[in-house]
């Protein structure tokens, strides 16, 4: 379920305690937008069915994300299904699972700052992307 991936990596992220502690998240507005895509992204460009947007081989993301490459013969559903796909019904559901993870990545945000303290003088996340943090 890339949804739990999403909220449970964005509180590893934020846990000094966890080996994933790196701010992967800068957690500005836009990236938050960034995080709700970048699960999403795979599974809605890659699935190999005409009309369910929301399975795909776990495989496939780890081949995407880990090797930087499309599977074998790769071609987008409008290609592959021609007129049998409904673009329409694609882009509402990508519409509404970027709205859901978005609100997840929120809530997990909201979650880990709740959770997590900082020692005084950490440095927060900062409110927008085009601020660096900045590690000594």
């Amino acid at each position: 379920d890339h949804q739990e991936h999403l909220r449970a990596r964005i509180l590893r992220s934020l846990d000094p305690n966890s080996p994933e502690h790196d701010m992967f998240f800068v957690l500005s507005d836009e990236s938050m937008h960034v995080a709700a895509n970048q699960y999403l992204f795979p599974v809605m460009l890659l699935g190999d069915m005409v009309d369910d947007f929301t399975s795909i081989d776990t495989q496939v993301v780890v081949d995407l994300w880990t090797q930087f490459r499309f599977p074998e013969g790769f071609a987008p559903r409008s290609v592959r299904f021609g007129d049998d796909f409904d673009f329409e019904a694609f882009n509402a559901a990508r519409q509404d699972w970027q709205d859901a993870n978005v609100l997840i990545a929120l809530e997990a945000f909201e979650e880990g700052k709740a959770v997590v303290k900082h020692p005084e003088g950490e440095m927060e996340p900062p409110a927008s992307s085009d601020a660096k943090l900045v590690t000594a």
